[in-house]
């Protein structure tokens, strides 16, 4: 990493050069264009049940000091909805499978993404320590298109007003004659997740 100081003394720039450096030591970012079954790096997304599931697998090297993984989906352009945010505990993905501890492989279920977009997001991997690290991947996944019937094409009867605010931005749909539901859809009536069980 270069750094410039302009119009300071070498004492002065020495200092700021011993506060700036470890504090941008600590975010390490990585983008790609992730596709199922494509690895890019040491990053890998393989498809879910669902377009609205996808699993991004990547490994971590500090296996002792690993605390949490957390992900974020980004809303569509112009969408009035909140982005989604989940956070996985180390405890919660390794007693499900989702983190070995012996390799670093690490799993992050993502789910509420749009289909058949591209959806962007953000993967945060946070570990303990003295500056409490968090490395970011920001992805890019696309997925497949999904023809949820009259749940992909509702009637609106009342658009939503630009610029209102809701205190709620997901609505779960539920019909006991259809095998898909429960569906979950966003306040822009974007379908973001279906019944994985096809009864």
């Amino acid at each position: 990493m270069s750094l410039t100081f302009r119009g300071l003394s070498d004492k002065k720039a020495a200092m700021n050069a011993r506060l700036i450096t470890p504090v941008a030591a600590l975010l390490s970012v990585v983008s790609i264009a992730a596709q199922p079954g494509q690895v890019v790096r040491n990053i890998q997304v393989s498809d879910g049940p669902t377009p609205f599931i996808r699993f991004v697998r990547t490994s971590v090297s500090d296996v002792a000091g690993f605390e949490f993984a957390q992900f974020l989906i980004l809303p569509k352009t112009e969408s009035a909805t909140r982005p989604i945010r989940v956070r996985y505990a180390r405890s919660y993905l390794e007693a499900r499978g989702y983190f070995d501890p012996q390799t670093g492989k690490v799993t992050v279920p993502v789910f509420g993404l749009y289909a058949g977009r591209l959806n962007r997001v953000v993967i945060n991997l946070g570990f303990s320590g003295r500056f409490h690290r968090i490395q970011r991947l920001s992805i890019s996944i696309t997925t497949p298109a999904y023809d949820g019937g009259t749940y992909s094409n509702p009637t609106v009867i009342q658009p939503r007003l630009p610029g209102t605010t809701l205190s709620y931005d997901f609505i779960l749909l539920k019909n006991y004659a259809d095998p898909i539901t429960p569906i979950i859809i966003d306040s822009d009536a974007e379908i973001r997740w279906i019944s994985a069980r096809q009864e």
